[in-house]
Formats: structure tokens, C-alpha cells, sequence
């Protein structure tokens, strides 16, 4: 989210009218009803309230949001207040992400996080006061000095709090940033491979001993509280993204918006249209693939009868011996009409997708 406070007021004038943009094509198909919508990209509660409103509002205006539809935010603790969430609430938003990450400040000061471990804990006891009844916890593991011992204490105080749904990653350094710099040089050290994959083992048997179904790689949801936006982006559905840097998936194509947040807002607020920087054809035996990989990441994995429907070949024709490959590796599991993805495989999920691409 931008910092300076024109070009936050020149961002939300310009996300509005990428909405009004797509809203005319929805018109012309009759309406398009919005199922799920999910606010992140960054941190969207840096905005004050009267940004958020003007936000919530908008979407509403521009938009068929459905009576039962799932409207996510992130959030990061330092960002959480009770007034602004009172807010969010009234506006429709009815699930709430937040960005906590670690119980360890050590950790969180490894990984420049703004917050403390007792913010993390505030924020989700605010949440709970004022309502929320679908609260997803962000943690993460595998970060710089964290020990076994110091990711289960973490896995702990998060199931004390009885939330709806954790999140659980594991860290992806990301090449040029302070944190790849700092662990380059020796300066900060990474837990080794096996380290990595006990606390990913140890992260499932924790969380589904307490009742929590793991049914994405990295996610784990009590029993209805999955979040439905992410099912459907690992179905290999239509979205649209709005925002600078977002990207949308519709009839086959992918594009993106440019990330230069002022380019971004200059050339929407000038012409009304947003300002594609990647656009690319999805061809159907890309669109293949990508069914596979996105299955395969998720507990329910591929029904193969919606498979051949969808695509207009039986998978194994194609992909017979990969499935069997992967099956006598104890990756893939079958059950009649269905191939899953097993604990291991979901460890392994490069290995699974890998060998179908």
C-alpha cells in the first residue's frame, strides 16, 4: 500500500475505477455475482477507516456481492485495532487473516516483522471481541535460527487460541531482499533440510491431533472453515484481481497490471483502463497441467470422471504410468474415482508436480 497520502487517495480512486472497468463487462453478461472476495496483496488495515470504507463501499456499488459470499482481509497485528474492525465487520467482511507468523520475537526481528509476540496475541483477542467467528492464523517455518523445539512452542500457542484456521508455511526467500542478503553472507543461517521437513511433519501431527483437517499443503481448517477463495483458485477457477501487480485468470487468458503503483494509477485515472504489464494465452495443455498441479497441492486432489470432462481425454491415456510412479512411491493415494495427494506427497509436492510436468 502506498505510504505518501496523495497517491494512497490517487491508489483507491484508481482500484474504483478498474472496478467500474470490469463492472461493464459484468453488465453485459447479464451480472457476474461475487462468490468470494479476498483483500490482501500486502496489508491492506495500514489504511485508516475512512479508506477502508470507501473500499468496502465501492466494491458493494460496483459489484453483486452474494448474501452468503466469503469476504477475507489481511491483516498484520501492529495494524489491528477495534474501532477499524468494527468497521470491517459492519462493511461485510467476515473473515479475517492475520499475519502473525511467530510467537518468537527473535524470530519475527530475523524476519523484519514490525510486531512483537504479544501484538500477535492482542490482535487475535481483539478479533475475538468483536466478533469474528473465522479467524486464519499466518505462521511460518524454516525460518533463520528457529529450532524444532522453538516452531512447536509456536504450533502450541497458536491451538490454544482455538482459531478457525491456520496457515502454515514454509519460508521461500525471496532473491534481492534484506533477509537473502543477510542469510548470503552468513550473517543469519537457515535450519538444514531434515530440520525443515520435521516441522513440517510435526506441524500435521500437531494440527490434525487437534481436530484440524490438512487440506492444502499449507493450510489446516476446522470442519467447514476452509477458506472457499483458495479452493477455488487450487480448482483452477476464474478471478479477477485488482490492484497494481494483481493478476486475473479469465476464458484462458492470464494478465497482470503493472506493479508501478503511480504508472498503475496515472494511466487508470486517465483512460479508465487498467494498465496490463503481462498478458498471456493459457493453452489447453497448459491449462492441463496447471489442473494437475493446483489438485495435487490440496487433500481432495483430481476426480478423475471431472478430469475428462473438463479437458476431453481420460488421464490416463496421458498420465497412467506418472500416477503409477507416484503411487509405488507412496506420493498418490487412489480411492475409486479419485487420486490424492498423501502426507509425504505433500512434503514432496515438487517431486509430484514436477513429474507430471
Amino acid at each position: 500500500m502506498p505510504a505518501r497520502p496523495k497517491l494512497r487517495q490517487d491508489y483507491l480512486r484508481a482500484i474504483e475505477l478498474e472496478m467500474a472497468y470490469y463492472a461493464s463487462f459484468a453488465r453485459l453478461l447479464h451480472g457476474l455475482r461475487v462468490a468470494t472476495l479476498f483483500i490482501g496483496g500486502g496489508t491492506p488495515t495500514l489504511y485508516d477507516r475512512q479508506e477502508l470504507s470507501f473500499l468496502l463501499r465501492a466494491i458493494h456499488h460496483h459489484f453483486q456481492i452474494s448474501a452468503e459470499a466469503e469476504i477475507s482481509i489481511e491483516a498484520n497485528p501492529e495494524t489491528i485495532t477495534a474501532p477499524k474492525l468494527e468497521l470491517l465487520r459492519s462493511l461485510g467482511v467476515n473473515r479475517l487473516s492475520i499475519g502473525v507468523q511467530s510467537f518468537d520475537d527473535l524470530l519475527l526481528s530475523h524476519i523484519g516483522r514490525q510486531h512483537t509476540a504479544a501484538q500477535g496475541l492482542a490482535a487475535v483477542q481483539t478479533a475475538k471481541d468483536v466478533g469474528f467467528t473465522n479467524v486464519n492464523l499466518d505462521l511460518m517455518f524454516g525460518l533463520p535460527g528457529q529450532t524444532i523445539q522453538q516452531h512447536r512452542e509456536s504450533l502450541q500457542q497458536a491451538l490454544a487460541l482455538g482459531l478457525e484456521h491456520l496457515s502454515v508455511y514454509g519460508l521461500q526467500l525471496e532473491e534481492g531482499t534484506h533477509l537473502e542478503e543477510l542469510v548470503s553472507c552468513g550473517e543469519l543461517q537457515l535450519p538444514d533440510d531434515d530440520e525443515v521437513a520435521e516441522m513440517y511433519l510435526l506441524t500435521d501431527q500437531l494440527l490434525t491431533a487437534a481436530g484440524y483437517r490438512h487440506y492444502e499443503v499449507s493450510n489446516y481448517a476446522l470442519e467447514g472453515k476452509e477458506c472457499r477463495h483458495h479452493l477455488d483458485l487450487w480448482q483452477n477457477q476464474e478471478y479477477i484481481g485488482l490492484g497494481a501487480g494483481a493478476f486475473s485468470y479469465i476464458e484462458q487468458k492470464r494478465f497482470a497490471n503493472v506493479s508501478e503503483v503511480s504508472k498503475y494509477c496515472h494511466q487508470l485515472i486517465d483512460t479508465g483502463c487498467p494498465p496490463l504489464g503481462v498478458c498471456e494465452e493459457i493453452s489447453a495443455a497448459d491449462e492441463v497441467i496447471e489442473t494437475l498441479m493446483l489438485a495435487f497441492r490440496t487433500q481432495s486432489g483430481l476426480e478423475l470422471s471431472n478430469f475428462a470432462a473438463r479437458h476431453g481425454f481420460a488421464f490416463r491415456e496421458r498420465y497412467g504410468h506418472i500416477a503409477q510412479e507416484l503411487l509405488q512411491e507412496g506420493l498418490l493415494l487412489q480411492e475409486g474415482d479419485r487420486l490424492t495427494v498423501t502426507l509425504q506427497g505433500m512434503l514432496l509436492n515438487n517431486r509430484v508436480t514436477g513429474a507430471f510436468i
